[in-house]
């Protein structure tokens, strides 16, 4: 299936704030990594790769952005960015792992 140009609106929520973006599917490499491109609260670009690993599989997160809002701004020294999206997304695939794993 091939998914490139794809675009979704996602609201993102952590630590009581929320983040309204677009990702767009820039490239797909099948089964080796997936670029995206990010527009809205925050902008950049995202690229994830999949490696297998003892019958699982490695999965790195790389977002190379910033935010693009004034709250979001303010706090930017105080709250790292990346390790809100870091955490979030650990426990957002943690979930999504035990998930799979019932079925």
């Amino acid at each position: 299936m091939d998914c490139e140009g794809a675009i979704c609106d996602i609201t993102a929520r952590s630590h009581g704030m929320s983040a309204k973006f677009s990702v767009k599917v820039a490239n797909i490499d099948q089964g080796k990594s997936i670029d995206l491109d990010l527009t809205g609260e925050l902008i950049g670009t995202e690229r994830w790769t999949f490696e297998p690993m003892e019958g699982k599989t490695k999965v790195q997160i790389r977002w190379n952005g910033a935010t693009n809002r004034l709250l979001f701004s303010i706090l930017s020294p105080f709250a790292s960015a990346g390790k809100v999206h870091s955490e979030s997304l650990q426990k957002g695939l943690k979930v999504l792992n035990n998930s799979l794993a019932k079925k």
